[in-house]
């Protein structure tokens, strides 16, 4: 039975065109949130405007500003939120493994590596918490190319079936070269 590779071709080039995007273009994903929140912006004006002084439609309006303003600051805020988080994480983490490596019934050996991985994460929380926008960049990239190898990956698989589509045999049986015994034995 052959299989289509057609949907690993197109997610192939979705993705790939994607992590491009993602990667070495941010600028287009918010010029995306800026029109967005424009149009949002200019749509609850325009509602204000024509509400011909209506309280309600009025404070839907200036909510729909809000929101507006929120969609355009809506990169930053992911781009400095992300790297803040994770770097609590690691802190935390880092935290965990000094405190396993001070409980810790292993050898020294082993509660010094422990206690230098700790410290490891932690300096590493610190640095993403201090430099939220330069390693957001970094994170950027990374997802970027993550996402480029994940449509390298749907090509290979596309690749892969269009091999074995072509060594398959065909779905149809060829019946007229076999013979069928009518032996009665058998069907008793």
């Amino acid at each position: 039975m052959k299989i289509s590779n057609a949907g690993y071709i197109a997610k192939g080039i979705i993705f790939v065109l994607l992590g491009i995007i993602i990667a070495f273009m941010p600028n287009v994903i918010s010029l995306f949130f800026y029109i967005t929140g424009g149009i949002i912006i200019l749509g609850c004006i325009g509602s204000i405007l024509s509400s011909g002084g209506n309280s309600a439609v009025s404070g839907a309006g200036i909510g729909g500003i809000i929101v507006g303003i929120v969609v355009i600051l809506l990169p930053k805020i992911i781009e400095a939120s992300i790297p803040v988080i994770a770097g609590i994480v690691f802190v935390f983490f880092g935290i965990k493994q000094l405190y396993k490596a001070y409980k810790s019934d292993k050898s020294k050996d082993s509660k010094i590596i422990t206690a230098v991985f700790g410290i490891l994460l932690i300096g590493i929380g610190i640095f993403l918490i201090a430099n939220p926008f330069e390693t957001g960049k970094i994170a950027r990239i990374a997802i970027g190319i993550a996402v480029i190898l994940l449509g390298a990956f749907n090509f290979l698989v596309a690749h892969t079936i269009a091999q074995r589509n072509k060594n398959a045999s065909s779905d149809v049986i060829n019946v007229s070269d076999y013979n069928v015994s009518d032996d009665h034995k058998l069907l008793k």
